[in-house]
């Protein structure tokens, strides 16, 4: 969802108004709702330092009583300033445009295999998408279920469940899904840390998952598009640049295992040995904190090659 802020109800809170099946309605939105910089505004903190009215923000919601002061009939989940680029471009082509993952939705499952499945998901603009989930990151009524269980014999076709996700790369997974599920469950929901701050890593293991933080939580802000290699770093880390808009590059910083060739995922390769300069690619990144070098961190890299190399290989 787009839409405006129409109301500042200081310290912590705002109106939201946005067109929803041809109606005007209007969201809550807290401050510890709105991210910046892939973190969540720390409690506490009040919400005209990153909003005021007339800002533009992206965000999901859910419905809402509309008895309260406020009269909202929604509230909001997530949200994030518009990018600029959205909101001044009228270039339909624009490459990467700035969109969050999916938080706390409900979806039916159309698919279950042995470990994994698909869910069919309609969003609020009634469009279909499809999710898919590994077995090992479903909970049922509170539990994970068992790494040797069977899928089958939890769930089938058309059950109901819900689920976190984020982008990914439908050429990269069998079912072409541009959505994996962090996190599948049924009954009470598991608790999950999405607001936890990303601090600077020290050792290169904790770096890793500082990036896999940012890159499997729903609440980061992402970007999908095409771009080049830059620069490769060493064995494991490179930097590639996202064409936003013509003349206009951002900086992504990837770790090899997010890096794909042929669905075969690079996390064992010398990156030294598969990327040059100038490499054409694409990707899906989450923005990144302001203490890392690049603007962006890739959770996916899928190499652009020729047919010829791919006879080849």
């Amino acid at each position: 969802m787009v839409g405006e802020v129409i109301e500042m109800c200081l310290p912590y809170k705002a109106v939201v108004a946005f067109q929803y099946k041809g109606k005007q309605e209007r969201a809550l939105l807290k401050a510890d709702k709105v991210v910046v910089d892939g973190v969540t505004v720390p409690i506490g903190v009040s919400i005209d330092t990153y909003l005021h009215k007339g800002s533009m923000v992206k965000f999901s919601c859910h419905g809402f009583d509309e008895t309260g002061q406020e009269q909202c009939g929604y509230f909001v989940t997530v949200a994030w300033r518009q990018d600029p680029v959205d909101l001044c471009s009228s270039n339909s082509d624009i490459n990467a445009s700035v969109f969050v993952g999916i938080y706390n939705a409900s979806g039916t499952v159309s698919e279950v295999s042995h470990r994994q499945g698909v869910i069919t998901y309609v969003d609020a603009n009634e469009c279909e998408h499809s999710v898919l989930f590994l077995a090992s990151k479903l909970f049922l009524f509170g539990k994970r279920l068992n790494t040797k269980q069977n899928l089958q014999m939890a769930l089938a076709a058309d059950d109901k469940v819900q689920f976190d996700a984020v982008p990914c790369e439908p050429s990269e997974n069998n079912s072409s899904c541009p959505w994996f599920a962090t996190l599948v469950w049924k009954g009470k929901r598991p608790s999950i840390d999405y607001d936890a701050a990303v601090a600077p890593g020290v050792e290169p293991r904790n770096f890793v998952a500082d990036i896999k933080h940012l890159v499997y939580n729903p609440k980061s802000a992402f970007i999908r598009g095409v771009g080049q290699i830059l620069h490769i770093l060493n064995d494991q880390f490179g930097i590639a640049l996202a064409a936003r808009q013509p003349n206009n590059w951002e900086s992504i910083l990837f770790h090899r295992s997010s890096c794909f060739l042929f669905k075969l995922n690079l996390g064992s390769h010398d990156l030294t040995k598969i990327f040059k300069e100038g490499d054409k690619i694409r990707f899906i990144a989450a923005r990144a904190p302001q203490h890392l070098i690049t603007q962006w961190v890739a959770s996916q890299i899928t190499v652009f090659v020729s047919k010829e190399l791919e006879f080849n290989f």
